[in-house]
């Protein structure tokens, strides 16, 4: 039997449906998931090579996150290597991140949120506390001023993804949601969000606002490198940058081919290590100049002296030049050798 509800009654059950439309015009409805089911590299069936994925690893445990699906759902609370992570991606900034969800031996399982001041936000559905998608720090709430603890994750494509990783995980598509899988890639140059209207009067001119940096932050500095140059073309050959300065010293591997780039510590058994990039058949290395030991895009030494050693990432984000240097107004800028 169907019950007629009043007017009044109907008003409020619609409205923080209407309050939520309103905050957030510009972006569509996302529904994070939980625990989603995943499947091997080789069952999956809908990714095509040059397919933006966000991988990562934890506890010798790989899976990679779809950008076609993760622009849709923005957030997932899955599991990986045993422990829980919180999976974030956000189509406007073109920045996914990876974090620890536990906090004082509790889980935390989050959502999307609409942006604040042109910012991606999450929000975590046991205090309803609010935290910067970009950052991990919660900013406004009953655990504001906490920090959720990073865990390395770089997007980079489908082919290059598979095979640095052909025994990983991929998460596997829902076919009722296929239609709204489009977004397969982000794009080297667009227009921004409406969302981002707020920061233009503040925007750092030293890069277009919607170009694609690197940003990488370490002992309380932080440096952003432009991975594209100003008509959005990647470079055309693997590069090797050094980064002095900054945590002592960093070098960052850019892969344009697979639109990927990670930030390291250039060292290991104590000994620091100078590196120059190289190409075989296609696949780009990176050859240290201390033993001639050669390194894939996922900092494992593959060939050489120093075989299976492994180069430790520090804390970086792929992200648009209007977020990062909104979060970090005094993040200096690496210029591209393009």
């Amino acid at each position: 039997m169907r019950t007629k509800l009043s007017p009044m009654l109907l008003i409020a059950l619609l409205l923080p449906v209407v309050i939520a439309a309103a905050a957030a015009p510009d972006r569509p409805p996302s529904v994070s998931l939980n625990s989603p089911n995943c499947v091997k590299v080789p069952e999956a069936r809908g990714e095509q090579p040059e397919d933006e994925e966000l991988g990562v690893g934890r506890n010798g445990e790989f899976c990679a996150y779809p950008v076609r699906m993760m622009a849709y759902h923005r957030v997932v609370n899955d599991h990986l290597g045993g422990p829980p992570i919180l999976v974030s991606y956000d189509p406007e900034t073109g920045a996914g991140q990876v974090f620890d969800p536990v906090l004082d031996g509790k889980e935390r399982t989050f959502d999307a949120a609409p942006p604040e001041h042109g910012l991606p936000v999450l929000k975590d559905r046991e205090t309803g506390s609010i935290w910067s998608a970009l950052t991990g720090e919660a900013l406004s709430g009953p655990l504001v001023g906490r920090r959720l603890a990073p865990i390395s994750s770089f997007i980079v494509t489908w082919g290059r993804w598979k095979s640095l990783h052909p025994d990983s995980w991929v998460l596997a598509e829902d076919p009722k949601l296929s239609p709204h899988y489009t977004t397969r890639a982000a794009a080297a140059v667009c227009p921004l969000p409406p969302s981002a209207s707020a920061l233009r009067r503040k925007v750092d001119h030293r890069l277009n606002p919607d170009a694609l940096v690197i940003g990488v932050s370490e002992g309380g500095h932080q440096a952003a490198y432009p991975l594209t140059d100003k008509e959005g073309h990647y470079p055309p050959e693997a590069q090797a940058l050094e980064i002095a300065g900054l945590g002592g010293g960093l070098v960052i591997f850019l892969d344009p081919a697979a639109h990927a780039a990670i930030a390291y510590r250039p060292e290991t058994k104590q000994q620091r290590l100078t590196f120059a990039a190289h190409e075989t058949g296609g696949v780009p290395e990176w050859r240290d100049l201390q033993t001639g030991s050669a390194w894939n895009l996922a900092g494992m030494c593959v060939d050489g002296p120093l075989k299976g050693e492994v180069l430790a990432p520090t804390s970086f984000v792929r992200a648009r030049w209007y977020a990062w240097s909104a979060v970090y107004p005094k993040s200096s800028l690496v210029r591209p050798p393009f």
